[in-house]
């Protein structure tokens, strides 16, 4: 599920955010082991190959896999260049 980056479903405070980040590394830890588990009959049925069920289960649980896609509302907005020196000419 894509939710906008401001949406109600968005965890409102860091600790929530920590859960729900906790929450998805351990579905994606598990989901892969239960792929590398399937045995050729299982994986043509739901149309993956042996390479691509390999690749997958390989990653680490931290990186979303070419399967999965990350919330938008967890990426980062892009931090403008500029830093400090933008801040004090703002005093």
């Amino acid at each position: 599920m894509n939710a906008p980056l401001h949406s109600p479903n968005l965890p409102s405070t860091p600790r929530a955010r920590l859960i729900a980040l906790l929450k998805r590394w351990l579905r994606r830890s598990t989901t892969r082991a239960q792929l590398a588990a399937l045995s050729p009959e299982q994986l043509r049925d739901i149309g993956i190959t042996h390479g691509e069920a390999l690749r997958e289960a390989r990653l680490p649980f931290w990186l979303a896999g070419e399967m999965q896609q990350t919330p938008e509302w967890w990426e980062c907005p892009p931090v403008k260049r500029g830093g400090l020196s933008e801040l004090e000419s703002r005093r």
